[in-house]
């Protein structure tokens, strides 16, 4: 007897490889973008048609992640069993022997083990660029104190115990025992207690008194796993109305307007950690759809779409709302200019 092994436990290298078998044929280039995203042309419209020709390939399936769009005909995805079974596929995951209880990702995660960092990291927030950074995206310190931001810091002085759970987590670099939430925002989540998922915002140059210690390649990132929508350890039993949003900022600015306007005990703000919500949190949504009131504020871009109609499939069973932001803004910048959603 075998066991099952579905994307969401590949690497990219092996996410990738399981596509080409899906899709029948090889990307365009088999380099991911920074944020893991591959270029196919697409096999749902005549895309492949204009190859060598004028015409540009604009499907894209994230190797991390396992979700895909295309954005000119609309199809999308949040794993490679759906795409299958779109193109009307049959689709076998990959499978391992029954003597492995799961296949091992790059760096299985023991950051519930890193609060002694954290705390560290937090400790030092209040004298740091970090706190100029978030006070000037809008976030007050009351607020950030809540949600127990930190500043990450190049080498905390911790125990062997926690040096080496962040080592099997792959949030230190070996080579030079950094870690690599050095120089950012660090929010774990839940904050206090034991964290599932610790992610990091990267401070912008102009921040930095100092040259980076690393090559940034993205302007965030995250460890851990991501079962559950992030902030939902702030739901309590009063809770009837949960905003949704995709990212960090905006989960932050909304919860200080909810705080503002006293709608604590009953409205609660969380965000998905990005457009391409994990198989885990979304799999909450489906059984918390007619728990909440579940209203989600996408951002203005077409993943913003992509990522609304993802959590809509999740929803299906409840009655969720969705509201763009008016002027093109995102979530946060909105809500900073006044903008709230009528009937909350």
């Amino acid at each position: 007897m075998q066991t099952k092994i579905y994307h969401n436990s590949l690497s990219p290298s092996e996410t990738l490889e399981e596509a080409i078998r899906v899709i029948g044929y090889k990307p365009v280039s088999n380099k991911p973008t920074q944020k893991g995203w591959i270029t196919f042309w697409c096999p749902f419209h005549d895309d492949i048609g204009r190859k060598g020709h004028s015409g540009r390939p604009n499907f894209g399936l994230n190797v991390e992640s396992g979700g895909w769009t295309c954005f000119v005909c609309g199809r999308s995805g949040g794993s490679l069993a759906r795409l299958a079974k779109e193109l009307g596929k049959e689709y076998v995951p990959r499978t391992i022997p029954d003597n492995l209880t799961y296949y091992a990702p790059a760096h299985e995660s023991h950051v519930n083990s890193v609060s002694e960092a954290l705390d560290a990291c937090r400790a030092n927030f209040i004298r740091s660029p970090a706190k100029v950074y978030v006070r000037d995206r809008g976030v007050r310190p009351l607020v950030a104190a809540i949600y127990g931001l930190g500043y990450g810091i190049p080498n905390p002085a911790v125990g062997q115990g926690t040096y080496q759970a962040a080592l099997e987590s792959g949030l230190v670099m070996k080579k030079s025992g950094i870690w690599l939430w050095a120089e950012s925002m660090v929010y774990s989540d839940p904050p206090t207690g034991t964290p599932t998922v610790i992610n990091c915002r990267y401070l912008p140059d102009k921040y930095l008194e100092r040259n980076r210690l690393f090559k940034v390649e993205q302007n965030h990132r995250t460890w851990g796993n991501r079962t559950v929508p992030l902030g939902s350890w702030r739901i309590g039993p009063a809770t009837q109305t949960i905003l949704v949003v995709e990212g960090l900022f905006d989960m932050l600015v909304t919860a200080q307007i909810i705080q503002d306007k006293k709608l604590q005990r009953e409205v609660c703000a969380v965000y998905t950690n990005g457009a391409m919500v994990a198989s885990p949190m979304l799999k909450w949504f489906k059984e918390h759809a007619q728990q909440y009131d579940f209203v989600l504020i996408r951002d203005p871009d077409e993943a913003g779409r992509s990522w609304e109609n993802h959590l809509k499939d999740a929803l299906a069973d409840g009655k969720p709302i969705t509201l763009t932001p008016p002027d093109h803004l995102d979530p946060d910048e909105a809500f900073l200019s006044g903008w709230w959603p009528s009937g909350i």
